[in-house]
This record gives structure tokens, C-alpha cells and sequence, in this order.
């Protein structure tokens, strides 16, 4: 068996650009071959396996990305190498390494990896029977049965209290490393890492509240008053909206998602079998979920469908996520990982194609239902941008004060933006988001903005003629897709777009 210390490459090698070229070709390595076993193991974990391996593999990755020999070859050499590819890399190589200051100490990763682990084996109890993670959210956005949806909502409640102490933790470990790191908490220093500003953020997330105050009111309030409701509970706006913008489910069943997503990619010229990214169902805490393993060659979707148009947006989303994987998993392993809100807007850009009345009547809709489907994704969009910036403010400011009452802060949170009844519930530690994936959720909100931007600008070069057109393929690729990190995200977004980020390139 090989040592990993004894595999890793020297620092003290390291006296020019030559030698550091070679130290970084070295490193990214062992990184690689620690980021497919580290994948291997999660594919395990999410699919029913013990995945045991997962505390010693992020041990490995601690020893490296926290090796003070490391660290301090990152600093000696940034800002001071001529060669603009290798000044990139030392670039990401210190980004990285500063947010393992936090991330991959032992007393956050094991945590982490704890609570995840209960998190994922996690099932909803509804009325006495045990529930998938999939049903849960069917009956929440479906069911009329208006006792049945409030047992759903709160299904999660003894998960949430099960592992909110562990969470509670976890926040003050990360704030306490972060602010060793020279940051004001966990969320500024996140932030930073994908070159955004907690002020930028909340700046976007106000804009947008104030663009959807007034249609959401009058949505809601209408579709209560069709729906006979008084008072308008937590667990009944994502029915409402359902409701109001779905369209009959049997004009998108299940058994068609994969199939549609095939003939999509084979009308831009592209071979799905030739992709290398395959599609698995299973019952876990999200609608879907990409894992590059091994990219080029090696991209799984873990899927967990029901009929629906909105599962077939979530299917071409975490597509949208393989195609990225796959063209960015060409370049050195520092260029292929990618900060979340990139790597999101990606995700819905290839999401966004299955609100073009084109896709709609390839599915076979009529001319006014593929209308009428695509003006509803403004309302849905309202919706759901309103219920993630709940969550994300009440991160911040979680963060911003541990000590606080965090469900008293979740409700308040979530009966402002969503203008639901405040039910004070203990949910807010049942996401996998709070422990496992910190600081994220604002990245599907901009990831929105990113796919506005995109979309405007695909129609504005290529016309009527975006759906099915080779071209449009190649544009996503080569500006967004293949450079992959060597080039600034916000860089790849103004040269496609002429814009950067911005809460004016969404209209509901």
C-alpha cells in the first residue's frame, strides 16, 4: 500500500516557475486521485452503502490542504508568477487552502460528515407510515388534503431536533475558524471564496423582494380565496402555487424524462451515450444530485422523479450540471472545480430550455398551453426565490448570532417572505444544507440571474433558432463550460452576456 505522505509532492523543491509548475502538475495528482475516491465514496453513501471510508478520506485532504509547508508556498508565490496559467492555479491552490482553514479542520469535517450520515438515512414519518423523501415533497406541492400537507411540513421536525445541538456546534466552529482567518463570520468568508460580498448578496435578495411584493401578494391571496382558505399556512403556498401554475402531470410522466433529455441533447448534434454522465434513481434529500467522480468520463446523476413538469426542470438541472462536469473535466484538476454559483447557473441554463415553447411543444403541448406553461414560470420563479431567500437571511444571520432562538428566527424568516402564518416549528436543522452544504442556497437565486442573462443573450445572437441549434451547443461549451476555472466566473459571464451580475436581468 503506498503512504500518502510519502506520494505528495515536495515544497521545498520549489525555487522558480519550473520547479513550481512541476509541484502543482504533482499535487493536482494526489488532489485527483483523492477527489475520485472521495466521490466513490459519497456514490456509496447516497445509494445505500456505508461509505466508512469518509472521515479518513477527509483526513487526507486536512493533512494537505492545511500542510503549513503548503500553505506557505501558495502565499510566497501569488502575485508573483509571470506565467498567467500557472498564476491562476496558485491562485485557486490559496483560495482553496484558506477555506480548508475552516472546512477541513477535524472538528468541522467530522461533524459535517456526522450529521450528513443521519441527515441522508433519514425517512419522513407521516401519520404513522414512513415516507420517501420524494413523496414528502409530492404531497406538499399536490396533496389537498390540507391535514395531510401540514403532517408532511412538519415530518421533519424530530430529524431537525435530533441534530440541531451537532448544528448549533458546527456554526460556531466554522464562525470561530473564519474569524482566525481574519473574517467578520463563516458567511463573509464563504462568500469571498466565490468572489461575491455578503452586501452584494442581501442587496440582490431586497431587490428582488421588493420586483415580487406586490404580484406575489395578489397570487396568493387570489389563489387562497379560489382555494376557500382563510388564514394561508406554511404548508399551503407551495400547493397554491401548484395549484395555480401546473399543468396536468400525465402530459409529463416520469417514464419520459430521460428519453426527452436524450432526443434534446441529439437535436444539438450531440450523442448522449458518448458524455459519459448516467442517470441513477434513489430516494435522497434533494430532487437530484450531480456527482463529476471522475470527469470527463465519469458523471452520475442520482435522480428521484415523479411526474411533473417541475421534475423534468430538475432533471435537465442536474444535466445541466453534467454537461459542465464533463467539459471543464478536461483541464487540470485546480481548473475543474468550480465556486457554487457558477456552477448552479450552469445548471439552470440548461434548465431554463424546458420553459421554451419550442421544448413545450416537442412534448407534445398545444400552442396555448406551451404559452400559458412558460408565463407561469414567472409565478413559480417569484415563489420559490421568495422561500430561498428566507432561508438564506436566516443563515446570515445565524451566523451573524449563534445564540439566538433559530427556530423563533426561521419562522419570522419564513412568514415575511413567504406572508404565511408564522408557526413555530423546529425544522431549520433537517436540510442537509445548514450542516452539509454551508452558505449555498443564494446561489440558486443567482443562479437565475446567471440563466436571464444567458437567455437574452442567446436570443439576441441567435434569433428564433436557439432550441436544436448546434451553434448555441458550442457557445455554452466553449465560453462557459470548457476553461473551467482558469477563467474568473464573473469573466466568462460579462464576455457572454456583457453583464455581470445583476438583479435586473430577471423579470417575473
Amino acid at each position: 500500500m503506498t503512504d500518502p505522505e510519502r506520494s505528495r509532492p515536495d515544497a521545498g523543491q520549489v525555487h522558480d516557475e519550473a520547479s513550481l509548475d512541476r509541484f502543482l502538475s504533482e499535487l493536482e495528482d494526489v488532489l485527483h486521485d483523492l477527489s475520485v475516491r472521495t466521490g466513490l465514496c459519497w456514490w456509496e453513501k447516497y445509494t445505500g452503502g456505508p461509505g466508512e471510508e469518509l472521515d479518513d478520506l477527509y483526513r487526507e485532504r486536512s493533512e494537505i490542504m492545511r500542510d503549513p509547508r503548503y500553505v506557505d508556498l501558495a502565499e510566497r508565490w501569488k502575485g508573483r508568477v509571470r506565467d498567467p496559467v500557472l498564476a491562476r492555479k496558485v491562485e485557486i491552490l490559496s483560495l482553496e487552502m484558506l477555506g480548508a482553514r475552516v472546512n477541513s479542520a477535524p472538528e468541522v469535517y467530522l461533524l459535517h460528515n456526522r450529521i450528513l450520515d443521519r441527515v441522508i438515512s433519514f425517512r419522513p414519518v407521516i401519520f404513522g407510515r414512513e415516507t420517501s423523501n420524494s413523496e414528502r415533497g409530492r404531497i406538499l406541492r399536490q396533496e389537498a388534503d390540507r391535514a395531510l400537507r401540514r403532517e408532511a411540513w412538519v415530518s421533519t421536525a424530530p430529524l431537525s431536533m435530533e441534530v440541531s445541538t451537532w448544528t448549533a456546534e458546527l456554526i460556531g466552529r466554522r464562525n470561530e475558524l473564519a474569524r482566525e482567518a481574519g473574517y467578520k463570520d463563516y458567511v463573509h468568508l464563504a462568500l469571498a471564496l466565490a468572489s461575491l460580498a455578503r452586501d452584494e448578496v442581501v442587496s440582490i435578495i431586497d431587490e428582488l423582494e421588493t420586483l415580487s411584493a406586490g404580484p406575489y401578494r395578489s397570487f396568493l391571496e387570489k389563489a387562497a380565496q379560489d382555494q376557500g382558505l382563510g388564514e394561508i399556512e406554511p404548508w399551503d403556498v407551495s400547493y397554491l402555487v401548484e395549484k395555480v401554475t401546473a399543468v396536468p402531470t400525465d402530459l409529463f410522466p416520469r417514464d419520459r424524462i430521460v428519453p426527452s433529455l436524450e432526443e434534446f441533447l441529439k437535436s444539438f448534434g450531440r450523442e448522449p451515450g458518448d458524455l459519459g454522465i448516467r442517470i441513477v434513481n434513489q430516494d435522497i434529500p434533494f430532487a437530484g444530485l450531480c456527482m463529476g467522480i471522475d470527469p470527463p468520463s465519469d458523471v452520475r446523476i442520482l435522480a428521484n422523479p415523479h411526474d411533473g413538469h417541475n421534475y423534468y426542470q430538475t432533471l435537465y438541472h442536474e444535466y445541466g450540471h453534467g454537461l459542465h462536469a464533463v467539459f471543464a473535466g478536461d483541464n487540470p484538476q485546480l481548473f475543474q472545480e468550480e465556486p457554487g454559483v457558477f456552477a448552479e447557473g450552469m445548471a439552470e441554463v440548461w434548465a431554463w430550455f424546458t420553459s421554451y415553447p419550442e421544448w413545450l411543444r416537442r412534448m407534445g403541448l398545444d400552442e396555448e398551453m406551451s404559452r400559458t406553461v412558460a408565463k407561469n414560470q414567472g409565478v413559480r420563479m417569484m415563489a420559490r426565490h421568495r422561500a430561498l431567500a428566507a432561508e438564506v437571511l436566516w443563515e446570515f444571520r445565524a451566523y451573524q448570532n449563534p445564540r439566538q432562538n433559530l427556530t423563533d428566527l426561521a419562522t419570522a424568516m419564513e412568514s415575511q417572505y413567504l406572508l404565511s402564518t408564522a408557526r413555530p416549528v423546529h425544522r431549520w436543522a433537517a436540510s442537509a444544507f445548514p450542516a452539509g452544504y454551508p452558505v449555498y442556497k443564494q446561489n440558486y437565486i443567482l443562479a437565475d440571474l446567471i440563466a436571464a442573462a444567458t437567455h437574452r443573450a442567446l436570443r439576441e445572437n441567435f434569433g428564433e433558432k436557439v432550441v436544436g441549434n448546434p451553434k448555441v451547443f458550442d457557445a455554452l461549451r466553449d465560453t462557459y463550460w470548457r476553461p473551467g476555472a482558469a477563467r474568473p466566473w464573473r469573466e466568462r459571464l460579462k464576455e457572454f452576456t456583457g453583464r455581470d451580475i445583476e438583479a435586473r436581468a430577471l423579470a417575473y
